[in-house]
This record gives C-alpha cells, structure tokens and sequence, in this order.
C-alpha cells in the first residue's frame, strides 16, 4: 500500500510540531513540514520546506515549485498569528501595531486561501484528499474575545471550509475545521503535567492528536464539518 503524503503548515512548534513527531513515525505515512526556517529539532530523515507565510505570493511560489511532482493526500493547514497582547487583560485593538496586523492577515488568512488553490489540484487527485485547518473557539458567536483581528482571521477559516466543501463536493473533497480553545502548547508537557498545570482551562495536545488520528482514519463515505474543543473551563465558550 502506498503511503500517504501528508503536508503540515506550521509545523515547526506547538501543536504542529506535535503532530508531525506523531504523523512522521507512523510507516503509512510520508509527512512534509512547511515552517519559516527548518527547525533545529528536526532530524536530517526529515522532509521539510521552508516559506515565509507573511509574504503570500512568495510562499506559494515556493511551495508549489518544490512540491512540484509530490503528490498530496492530506493538507493540514496548522497556522495562527495573534496580535501582541492578544488574551491578555491589557489588550487593545487601538494599540495594535497595522504592520503586525497586516502579517497577520497574510499569514492566517491570504496564505491559507493561496497555498490551498496552488495544492488543490494535487489534493484532488487523490483517492481520499482531506484538508484540515485550524480554527479557534474565538472564531464562534459572540465569545466576547475582543481580539478583532485574530478572530477575523479565524472567522474567514469558516468560510473557507465551507465554500471548499461546496465547490469540491463532487470531488470527494473532506474539508473538516477544528476550533479548539486554549491548548497548552509546551511540547514538554504531557496530558498529566497539563490536568495538573491547568486545571481545565487548557487542552493537552494529546487530545488535538486523537482527534485529528480519527478524522485522519474515517472512511471518505464521512466528511466531518467542524468540531469544536473548548477546554472543560473556558468560559469565554
């Protein structure tokens, strides 16, 4: 059996780091990280590309002339910027730097729409192409995050699912969005050293992982729309 060619953007730390260490060590999987830099972490057996998402244009260029004969089953799009004092009490959409909001809207949003329509076609050949992005429970109604444009951001991943779902149905295209709420994002901790850190306020990756394992492993008869994951005590959910 063939194996499957997953590609992860943002995949150099966090939540994306994680996912790639648990993807690259399963043999049904070939698995490519797209981050800025190659990080120091990674081993030389690594499959890696490197494109600044802030720079649209440039990054698909990059991309698609590097994947140019690669096939692509799966396009996890793992990406979030947020502004300087985003969740903090002090935060204030008047004090945010445009520049830094420009980039922000280039990397979590231009990006993903560009990198999406460069790959799509290869996606498209597959025999069960998915794509898997990364919202947040910011993204939903009226949470009361006053983040304007991170939210933003993660609301146009909404659309952008189901507008791919409509236009791809007859594809067999799955588009499946995943808003999780805080995530503990230290690659150090493990589910335990989270419950107890935390409290419920934060999710362990490991619980992110089950689920992206699952909608990684469901037949292409399914196509899961959007889950959300807030932790236990976010009450901003």
């Amino acid at each position: 059996m063939d194996k499957r060619t997953i590609i992860i953007y943002g995949a150099s730390q966090g939540l994306g780091r994680y996912y790639f260490n648990n993807l690259e060590i399963n043999p049904m999987y070939k698995v490519i990280g797209i981050s800025r830099k190659r990080p120091q972490w990674a081993e030389p057996h690594h499959y890696w590309l490197t494109a600044d998402l802030s720079e649209p244009l440039k990054a698909r260029e990059a991309v698609l002339s590097k994947l140019h004969d690669t096939p692509i089953d799966v396009l996890i799009y793992n990406v979030g910027v947020w502004e300087e004092r985003a969740f903090e009490r002090d935060y204030s959409f008047l004090k945010d730097d445009p520049t830094h909001l420009e980039a922000m809207i280039n990397t979590n949003i231009t990006s993903c729409i560009f990198q999406i329509q460069a790959l799509l076609p290869k996606l498209l050949d597959s025999t069960k192409p998915q794509i898997i992005l990364t919202g947040s429970t910011s993204a939903l109604d009226n949470t009361g995050r006053p983040e304007v444009t991170f939210n933003a951001s993660k609301f146009a991943l909404r659309g952008i699912a189901q507008s791919l779902r409509a236009g791809f149905k007859d594809k067999n295209l799955s588009v499946t969005l995943i808003n999780p709420g805080y995530i503990d994002t230290d690659n150090k901790h493990s589910t335990a050293e989270t419950l107890s850190k935390h409290n419920g306020k934060q999710i362990p990756m490991e619980d992110l992982w089950m689920m992206l394992n699952t909608i990684l492993n469901l037949s292409p008869a399914i196509c899961p729309l959007e889950i959300t994951l807030p932790a236990m005590k976010d009450f901003e959910v």
